[in-house]
């Protein structure tokens, strides 16, 4: 399997074979920890991103999708980061962003990132957001631009762990 591991001098090497059932920086490896997790370390849990988009023009003013990444069919709830930037390119405009996805209790969920806030040309970074989904369930970033061809946006959807 491969995994991370920390090299003898502090550095974080990726991609390296991971041997488990084997104690790593105190913690015992197990093959189900690196298949799902990634192998746990002293400095956390290494993260793997699921779902990037980079560089999507919002071609109208509807709410579009711009990322969007389904859970495993697992019987575990995820720990979920969504992060985003975007670009105002040519003149100012309205932009919302929202998160959707099913949480633990089995409800559909909507959290609001930006709320129809008129911006001007330049970049805009958002607040990373941490959400916790249930299994086999979609997780979308979604954007909608008052200007169509006005925004351009990039995202991840990053797994942080699933229990």
């Amino acid at each position: 399997m491969l995994g991370w591991k920390r090299h003898k001098h502090g550095k974080i090497v990726d991609n390296v074979p991971v041997e488990t059932g084997k104690i790593i920086d105190g913690v015992d490896i197990s093959a189900h920890d690196v298949a799902t997790t990634g192998v746990h370390g002293i400095t956390g849990v290494f993260t793997q991103t699921r779902a990037t988009d980079n560089e999507v023009t919002l071609a109208t003013t509807g709410a579009t999708v711009v990322n969007t990444w389904t859970t495993p069919n697992d019987a575990k709830h995820h720990g979920i980061m969504v992060l985003t930037y975007f670009r105002v390119v040519t003149g100012t405009t309205v932009v919302t962003i929202t998160v959707t996805y099913t949480n633990p209790a089995a409800a559909a969920s909507t959290i609001t990132l930006l709320n129809a806030v008129s911006e001007i040309v330049g970049d805009y970074t958002v607040t990373p957001v941490y959400i916790v989904c249930d299994p086999n369930t979609a997780v979308n970033i979604n954007y909608t631009a008052g200007t169509a061809n006005q925004v351009i946006v990039s995202s991840d959807i990053v797994e942080i762990g699933a229990e």
